[in-house]
This record gives structure tokens, sequence and C-alpha cells, in this order.
């Protein structure tokens, strides 16, 4: 193969693996965001508790969830980062990493040499990425560092984000499993070929 081309497979594979652990992180801060978790928070939390965060949630900021990373308003840059606001942005940015994963992938997929190469060249990234379901793991550990006073509305908003990291890196983890072997047994075949 031409050097060239191994470097853009390799860079693709890194793109590839980059835009699935990005891509999962993502929909795991969307689900944090979601509405279904605001209403369990407010559900662990005293009436006019609840209806601070649901006036939090719902509030519209003068910057963008980018714009206020510069110029963050009065409130503080975390009410912006799990608003409503910042929710429909996380939605439309899995899109993008959908995009940016099938590119990759299919710059994968046209670069490989041979259909085992192409199949391991998918499975590697698969595999590196899905080692953060292991991320799953850690909630108990955070929340051991969250006070007693806030565990209660924060183990909803962790579990959440936990739990969207176990789904998702696992499912990527056999899919990349699944992708290595099928790439073993294509290299069977093909080495059977060339006999």
């Amino acid at each position: 193969m031409v050097w060239w081309k191994t470097t853009l497979l390799v860079l693709s594979s890194v793109l590839l693996a980059l835009g699935l652990i990005s891509m999962v992180a993502v929909i795991a801060l969307g689900n944090v965001t979601s509405a279904s978790t605001v209403d369990k928070i407010k559900s662990a939390l005293s009436p006019e508790d609840s209806q601070k965060v649901a006036d939090q949630y719902a509030q519209t900021y003068p910057c963008g969830v980018i714009g206020c990373f510069k110029d963050a308003p009065e409130q503080g840059l975390a009410l912006v980062l799990l608003s409503k606001k910042a929710h429909d942005w996380y939605e439309g940015l899995v899109l993008q990493f959908v995009v940016v994963v099938l590119i990759s992938l299919l710059l994968v997929v046209w670069l490989g040499h041979k259909w085992c190469g192409r199949l391991f060249a998918a499975a590697i990234p698969c595999l590196i990425a899905g080692l953060f379901a292991l991320l799953a793991f850690a909630e108990s550990a955070v929340l051991a560092f969250v006070p007693l006073d806030g565990k209660t509305y924060a183990a909803p908003a962790l579990d959440a984000l936990f739990g969207s990291f176990a789904v998702w890196y696992s499912i990527i983890f056999v899919i990349g499993l699944a992708l290595l072997f099928a790439g073993f047994f294509v290299r069977k075949y093909e080495h059977r070929g060339v006999e």
C-alpha cells in the first residue's frame, strides 16, 4: 500500500475513534439535560427548590452555549450547560458527530487494502472507544465526592450520565468485537484464495 494511503487510513481510524467517543459523550450530556432527568431531580427537592430548578432549566441566556464560555452570565456557566438551551445544542451536536463517524468509516472502507484490513481498521477504533464503558464504574466514586445534601439531586444526573456511557460504549465495544471476528474470518478465506 502506498504511504499516503496508509497515512490516511490511520488518520481516518483515529478520527473514527475520536468521533465515536465524542458522540457518546454528547449523547450522555443530552441525557443529563433531558426533561426526564430534570423531572427526577425536581422530584427529590422541596416544592420551592423544584420550581427554582424548573425556572433555571427553562431560562434563556443572552449568549449561546459556546459564547457563554467567553462571557459567562451572572448565574454561572454550570446552569447554562444544564439548561434546555444546552440540551438542544447537544442534540444538534450528535448529528454532526454521526456525520463525522460515517465519513471516517467510509474512508476506512475505501482506503483499506483487503476486506480483512478494512474490518480490522474499523474494529480497532470501536474497541478503543468501547473501553470507555469502564467509566460506568466511576459513578460511585464521583458520587462519594458530592456533599450529603447534594446527593439527592446529583444522583439522577450522574445516573443519566454514567448509564449512557455504559450502554453506548458497550454497544460500540460489541460492534468492535463483531468486526474483529469478521476480520479474522474473512482473512482466513482471503488467504485461501491466494494459495
